[in-house]
């Protein structure tokens, strides 16, 4: 996928704000524009596309140091961090288990945070005394799973399989990539950290979008929800505990490779041992393994690879 397509991707899933969205708005209008001058597909549309990734790269994402060993790069977050609130129930456990169950999976956690990897690679950090009920593999139309409790959720990005989590009748739509959800016995709160996220109830023809540092709250009683700005607190505290985190500052690659490791249960193989000792700056907190893997690739000029459990990283080093 091409730079330019994948601005267009994140237009469509609305992450663009300020002048890079007008500049798209522009793009799209002038492609609809019947009295455009023939000339202009030719190099009016090459033209625009460049100025609009211009634009961006004047903004945001990278600053890319090609001396050598030392690479820095600062990625834009696509994570959503939702807190929700469902039912909470109490299991006395001692660790989390695993059962299975009209071919679903069920995870209940004991009173410390068990990390799973659903069959998507996405993954989920269910917290204390908290449930989680996923099929073995996801099929159809549809990602779906069931909480009870609460867990923060980084969910690996599908755009023909939506990743759907339903806390009772409250159904949350994920239009970004991570989430938090919360359990208790009145309402369910959804906190937003980055990205976007739609909730919706049974029988309810109606959606409500939460942008980054919204707050939506569904009162059972009432069946309605309603929304506001989070507390910064609130979102600090959803990632506690887990490795949702992941910020680098002139980190060695074979230290971000570990950590890499660490959060996603894979392994990597650098097949040129120089890159090991190249440098990054860079927040990939919320990223799923495939977007770090894509970004990283982008930012050092090297080549990766994911076959299920195994990242390999090929190149020549950012010292050749």
């Amino acid at each position: 996928m091409s730079e330019f397509d994948q601005l267009i991707e994140k237009y469509q899933k609305g992450l663009l704000e300020g002048s890079q969205k007008k500049l798209m708005d522009k793009w799209f209008d002038a492609l609809g524009n019947d009295e455009q001058d023939s000339d202009w597909d030719k190099t009016g549309e090459e033209q625009l596309k460049r100025k609009i990734l211009d634009s961006i790269h004047g903004t945001k994402v990278r600053s890319l140091n090609k001396g050598p060993h030392h690479t820095k790069w600062m990625s834009i977050a696509a994570a959503v961090a939702v807190l929700i609130a469902c039912t909470y129930f109490v299991w006395n456990y001692s660790s989390s288990f695993k059962v299975g169950m009209n071919d679903d999976m069920q995870v209940i956690s004991s009173a410390n945070i068990s990390k799973i990897i659903l069959p998507d690679g996405s993954v989920v950090w269910l917290k204390a005394f908290s449930k989680l009920s996923y099929p073995e593999n996801f099929s159809g139309d549809l990602r779906e799973v069931a909480l009870e409790g609460e867990a923060l959720f980084e969910v690996e990005q599908d755009l023909d399989k939506p990743f759907v989590i339903s806390c009772g009748s409250l159904k949350t739509t994920v239009l970004g990539t991570s989430f938090n959800i919360k359990g208790n016995q009145d309402d369910i709160e959804v906190n937003v950290l980055t990205g976007k996220v739609a909730l919706s109830v049974d029988r309810i023809n109606h959606n409500v979008i939460l942008l980054p540092n919204e707050m939506g709250v569904f009162d059972k009683k009432s069946q309605s929800i309603s929304k506001r700005q989070a507390a910064m607190e609130t979102l600090q505290s959803v990632t506690v505990g887990t490795r949702y985190t992941m910020k680098f500052s002139d980190t060695p690659m074979r230290l971000v490779a570990n950590e890499l490791e660490k959060k996603f249960n894979v392994k990597v193989d650098f097949k040129n041992k120089a890159i090991e000792n190249c440098v990054i700056t860079a927040d990939f907190s919320g990223q799923t393994l495939n977007e770090i893997v894509h970004m990283v690739g982008q930012a050092m000029d090297v080549g990766f690879y994911v076959d299920k459990d195994l990242v390999v990283v090929t190149g020549k080093g950012c010292n050749q």
